[in-house]
């Protein structure tokens, strides 16, 4: 790890009261000028009485000031925030009788534009201390930028600690004779030293010094305690402190970036891993190369890279520039010295190779790594030849057996059912190949199958070349047999199952002659067994497979003329795991039409199964107290891993709905219930005594009406307002001609604006619909535009969710 000593070039700070950094603010982006609320006591202050200063950055004329504590609600005939109070654009201005956060709200008034909306700043008041401290603590990534700045952080960013009015100890800092220690402290009288980890997620720091009866700041400065810094993803050199000082009616604030002593060592690799792909055994494969970039400050010198594991001996080290190698310079702020690592894979046999190659450096976490990884595989061309093969009569001859590109080892060559090994081995040129000459073979009259196997292995654990077969004696049966798999799991037909027990039947029949062998093999990403033959039998056969990864079953018939069948093949995999499902909700959903008297609700959820996919969903609904009953849902996505459904249902107001899931996957492995929220769907027409009016509206009657009656409103301005609590609201109204805008609001925010024009006249349609996680508290306002030519706006009913 590397340590953070004292700050360096941020000095003294000789006034009691310096301000340095800008609290934060929120701009107003609908009108002239972006004007905004500025306080060198927000966003912590121990004084009820603060300054407030209204910034208007550019020249428009402001003809009204308006303030106010904790409320930024408009006043629905003014369009001025309500019970506010008319101030000047600098003003000493009383906070609420009440420790905790407040939030005054302004507004002004332009002389060209109007009222603007309200814009706020945050205050968070504590006056039961003498002093307090508010640190944030961020560390700076080679090469990266600050977290963030006093400045444009909220008062939930930062920790602070404070000392009581009753000077009692404080926990985490105290004030002595104006000199100010920030480090760490562990609630006891002395400074507790460091080193202290901060981990991934930075916390803020703290400040102490002995005890003492007064805060006084008549000058001083901040000291940083030894301190580690620890990043699992990226090495660090600077850490940046933004810290704001209340004593008395003091403040200072401020920011300051400070680094290592020792410059830091920030080195960067371009990959993790080096795949390799496929190489023929013993042949190199083509090399890869690993870059490793100093981003820091210091210079560093690295290790002598090494390669573990169960495989290293297959990969290896070509150019390398990295070992004992010395990357950056003392003197450079971010040098781009670099070095590389050229690794080469040759394979000493078949299947998937591993490795790690290790660099060791200079940096807190001591070493680089990168994982290596490549498959061996046998030559690609083998050719067996007999020279001098007459058609009749037993006959002793040399056997041929070419291997391009050369292989490994000796191969081993296989007449039928016996082995012959030690073949006489020549090396030849353009192509370059190898020709091994098995001498003195006798073949006798019949059907005969010449098989070649490489690497010195035993013959039935080695990589088989596809047979010769050939006929001596007789014309012979030349039709190879028919043959398939028949996994006698229904499960695994899909090429899952949840039983690592696999029984198999190999089934074939020949037309001319019968079936004598049957050849199989058994392969997984990390296992490639050789070709197994047995005497054919269509008996049952069994394997146990491994669980969570594929495995691949090869077979091939022959028959007693030598004639071999194509490779059928089948691919199964074992899983055991059931898949999960996430609680069902209800949602209501916009553009939908209440149709006698029923609503449309959506009722969404998703799936995931990492393996085999999912199969299928069950959804039960519960109305009331009522008995579970089926609800039919389509199938999902074929093999989805991860699937999100939903079904659409037309429920009737007035009642509660509950429903829950489960789903099957491709082994048949089932989840358990998940059973959604009970919530119920409510109604609220357009007299209910919830929905709140403003401006005016007037009572329609009609049988296109929800109920028989809507109110509707022309005028620009007007409102209706319900607040509920609960998880999805619609609002259902009536599109037209003659059918104009409204503004939706959520909560005093705007949501949506909806136009209810349409050519044709539509009722009972949800014109706007939202949804939330949780049932909280909210108010929803629909606001009137009075759009010209078309105002009129319909509230038929309010559908609430909760």
């Amino acid at each position: 790890m590397r340590l953070l000593p004292g700050v360096r070039g941020l000095g003294a700070f000789v006034a009691a009261c310096l301000v340095a950094t800008l609290a934060p603010y929120v701009a107003l982006a609908n009108a002239p000028g972006a004007p905004h609320l500025w306080s060198q006591d927000a966003p912590f202050t121990r004084n009820q009485s603060v300054s407030i200063d209204f910034i208007q950055p550019t020249g428009d004329a402001i003809e009204t000031y308006l303030l106010n504590n904790d409320s930024g609600e408009l006043d629905d005939t003014t369009s001025q925030i309500a019970g506010a109070t008319t101030v000047s654009s600098h003003v000493q201005w009383t906070l609420p009788d009440s420790d905790g956060p407040h939030t005054v709200y302004g507004q002004v008034k332009y002389t060209s534009f109007g009222w603007t909306a309200p814009f706020h700043l945050d205050f968070n008041l504590d006056r039961d201390t003498v002093g307090a401290l508010y640190v944030d603590f961020d560390v700076v990534n080679a090469g990266g930028q600050d977290g963030h700045a006093l400045s444009s952080s909220s008062a939930a960013t930062f920790t602070a600690w404070k000392t009581p009015v009753d000077q009692s100890p404080a926990t985490g800092f105290q004030v002595s004779d104006g000199t100010w220690i920030v480090g760490f402290y562990n609630g006891a009288t002395d400074f507790s030293p460091g080193p202290y980890t901060i981990g991934p997620t930075i916390s803020a720091t703290i400040m102490h010094a002995p005890l003492h009866t007064t805060c006084t700041v008549t000058g001083g400065s901040f000291t940083i305690n030894q301190v580690a810094l620890y990043n699992q993803e990226q090495d660090v050199d600077t850490a940046d402190v933004d810290f704001r000082l209340l004593c008395g009616t003091n403040v200072m604030a401020g920011s300051v970036r400070y680094g290592s002593a020792d410059a830091i060592t920030a080195l960067d690799q371009d990959v993790n891993s080096l795949s390799f792909g496929q190489a023929h055994i013993g042949v190199p494969a083509a090399t890869q190369t690993a870059t490793v970039t100093n981003l820091g400050s210091s210079a560093t010198t690295l290790g002598n890279a090494a390669i573990s594991g169960t495989d290293s001996a297959d990969f290896s080290l070509g150019s390398d520039s990295c070992s004992g190698a010395s990357l950056g310079s003392a003197t450079s702020l971010l040098p781009a010295d670099h070095c590389q690592m050229g690794v080469v894979f040759t394979p000493s046999a078949r299947g998937v190779r591993t490795a790690v190659l290790t660099l060791p450096d200079g940096t807190a976490r001591g070493a680089r790594t990168f994982r290596l990884s490549g498959t061996g595989d046998q030559p690609t061309t083998t050719v067996i030849e007999i020279p001098n093969l007459t058609d009749t009569g037993q006959q002793t001859l040399d056997v041929l057996v070419t291997i391009t590109p050369p292989a490994p080892g000796s191969p081993t060559l296989k007449v039928d059912d016996s082995q012959k090994f030690g073949p006489d081995k020549q090396t030849l040129a353009e192509p370059a190949r190898d020709v091994y000459t098995f001498h003195n073979i006798t073949l006798t009259p019949g059907n005969r199958s010449v098989t070649a196997s490489y690497g010195g292995q035993d013959y039935y654990l080695a990589s088989t070349a596809d047979p010769w077969n050939f006929t001596i004696g007789n014309n012979g049966d030349t039709t190879p047999p028919v043959g398939n798999i028949v996994i006698v799991s229904t499960q695994a037909q899909t090429g899952y199952t949840n039983d690592p027990y696999l029984v198999i039947q190999y089934p074939a029949t020949d037309d001319k002659s019968a079936v004598a062998e049957v050849g199989i093999r058994w392969t997984t990403p990390t296992d490639t067994s050789g070709w197994i033959y047995v005497p054919y039998t269509a008996d049952l056969d069994s394997k146990m497979l491994q669980t969570d990864v594929p495995t691949t079953l090869e077979v091939k018939w022959r028959d007693t003329m030598g004639n071999w069948s194509d490779v059928q093949s089948a691919v199964i995999t074992v899983d055991q795991t059931a898949p999960t499902v996430d609680q069902p909700t209800q949602v209501l959903v916009a553009g939908t039409t209440v149709s006698g008297g029923k609503v449309s609700v959506n009722v969404p959820w998703s799936g995931d199964d990492a393996l085999s996919g999912i199969a299928d969903y069950t959804l039960n609904e519960k109305v009331d107290a009522k008995a579970w009953k089926d609800v039919p849902v389509a199938a999902p996505t074929v093999n989805a891993l991860q699937d999100n459904a939903s079904v659409d249902l037309a429920l009737t107001p007035g009642h509660a709905y509950t429903f829950r899931v489960k789903a099957d996957d491709n082994a048949t492995n089932a989840c358990n219930w998940v059973v959604g929220p009970r919530l119920s769907l409510k109604t609220y027409q357009e007299a209910n005594w919830a929905v709140t009016y403003k401006g005016k509206w007037i009572k329609k009657t009609g049988q296109s009406f929800w109920g028989g009656a809507t109110k509707a409103s022309v005028k620009s301005g007007a409102t209706a307002s319900v607040t509920f609590t609960g998880r999805s609201f619609g609002w259902v109204t009536m599109y037209g001609p003659d059918r104009g805008k409204a503004e939706v609001y959520v909560n005093g925010v705007l949501a949506a604006t909806v136009d209810l024009y349409s050519p044709t006249a539509t009722s009972k349609v949800v014109a706007w619909a939202g949804s939330w996680d949780t049932a909280s508290a909210r108010t929803v306002t629909i606001k009137v535009l009075g759009t010209s030519g078309r105002p009129r706006v319909d509230l038929d009913a309010f559908l609430i969710i909760k």
